[in-house]
């Protein structure tokens, strides 16, 4: 019962800002910028890929992109699942509960262990701006 109830207060919660991995050429729209456009409702994007992130044995991951996705207003976790999946053609997204954080787990300028981003490299779209959550 409880988790049941945990997956409802999931999809009930809302929220600006949301956040998804996606995987060029596998699960990533090729056009997903130009799918971005015809969504007024999402008004600012920042986005990095990442081409160097190491597994638990040393192997290099597969490449991937991440993104944040900044909404006019708070919709619920599932408005936000059927927009993301139109533009990127993914159903795995989270609430970004600290905008600073996840900007900073982009570069990894918070884990040193990881190899370090240049933040030149995150691709900011539709006037995101990170001192706008400073």
């Amino acid at each position: 019962m409880w988790i049941t109830n945990l997956k409802m207060k999931r999809e009930y919660r809302l929220s600006k800002e949301w956040c998804v991995i996606s995987y060029q050429g596998e699960s990533e729209h090729l056009d997903w910028k130009e799918r971005l456009f015809k969504f007024p409702i999402v008004v600012k994007v920042a986005t990095i890929i990442h081409d160097n992130d190491l597994d638990e044995k040393g192997n290099i991951k597969k490449l991937h992109r991440h993104s944040i996705l900044c909404f006019k207003e708070p919709i619920d976790y599932l408005t936000a699942k059927v927009i993301i999946k139109q533009i990127f053609n993914i159903e795995l997204i989270q609430q970004v509960y600290s905008m600073i954080k996840y900007y900073q787990y982009f570069t990894h300028s918070n884990h040193p262990n990881k190899f370090q981003y240049d933040p030149s490299k995150i691709e900011h779209l539709k006037g995101f701006n990170i001192l706008d959550y400073q």
